[in-house]
């Protein structure tokens, strides 16, 4: 049932986007709403996005905690290297330039590596 309703859910978007010529969710809401529900619509794109990245690195943040306690690790980064200083590392130097994409094109080549990366045996 969920996946009929998510799918006939964008279907309706999709039809109504092609209709009115709009290019975002949030044209489609201000032309059909207005622009203070337009704004409240934002608001709460802008609030899901947030609790997502914050989701994204406190489970990235688990999953770091085995890794950095396994022997070789800490013998090539250092007994002293925190999660935070991993984490921050790695929003750096990946997630800052993946969210600073203006298209989805820009997603081919890390979703093409994603499925081929080593996972670590769970010691």
């Amino acid at each position: 049932a969920t996946a009929w309703a998510t799918h006939y859910s964008i279907s309706l978007l999709v039809g109504a986007m092609g209709a009115t010529r709009l290019h975002s969710f949030e044209e489609l809401t201000v032309h059909a709403f207005g622009q203070r529900v337009g704004v409240l619509v934002e608001v709460a794109i802008i609030a899901f996005c947030f609790g997502t990245v914050v989701a994204y690195t406190v489970a990235i943040g688990d999953i770091l905690e085995p890794v950095l306690a396994m022997r070789s690790v800490q013998r090539h980064l250092g007994h002293d290297v925190l999660k935070q200083h991993v984490l921050f590392v790695l929003w750096l130097v990946v997630m800052l330039p993946l969210s600073l994409a203006e298209s989805l094109s820009a997603f081919e080549a890390s979703s093409a590596i994603s499925p081929h990366l080593p996972i670590p045996p769970h010691t």
